[in-house]
């Protein structure tokens, strides 16, 4: 049996079968990471951004200790998760695939507030970009 982890946001209602969805759409892509329908593609990253706000189904064998190494990046890619784990897939030459539905996620009103914590990171694409690649 595949070990898998759900990535979800606590600021989203989401539609009674997303796992199930999730579940459903790996079998087919064996050996990717899939999730919910996303908003971001960078070519840097070779593929989709995976958005744990529309919600995201990872196989615990996708990670090791290295996704805790943030020495020379930014503190603020801690703020990042969605592009901090893409970034990390992608370094690991893991596919990743976004579906085209959300499954009925569904935002709440307290995620859009200035205390939220997407608004504590830089949002721009520089950053992002920083954020997987030392170089820059």
């Amino acid at each position: 049996m595949t070990r898998c982890n759900r990535k979800v946001d606590d600021d989203q209602e989401y539609g009674r079968k997303l796992v199930e969805n999730l579940l459903k759409a790996t079998s087919p892509l064996p050996g990717r990471a899939v999730g919910a329908a996303t908003q971001h593609a960078y070519s840097y990253l070779k593929g989709p951004v995976l958005e744990g706000v529309h919600g995201v189904l990872f196989q615990r064998k996708f990670f090791d200790s290295s996704i805790f190494e943030y020495t020379g990046f930014s503190e603020y890619c801690k703020l990042h998760d969605d592009l901090w784990l893409s970034a990390h897939l992608a370094r690991k030459a893991r596919r990743r695939e976004a579906l085209t539905s959300r499954f009925g996620a569904k935002p709440l009103s307290f995620g859009f507030r200035s205390d939220a914590l997407f608004q504590g990171g830089a949002g721009t694409w520089v950053l992002n970009l920083s954020c997987h690649n030392r170089d820059l």
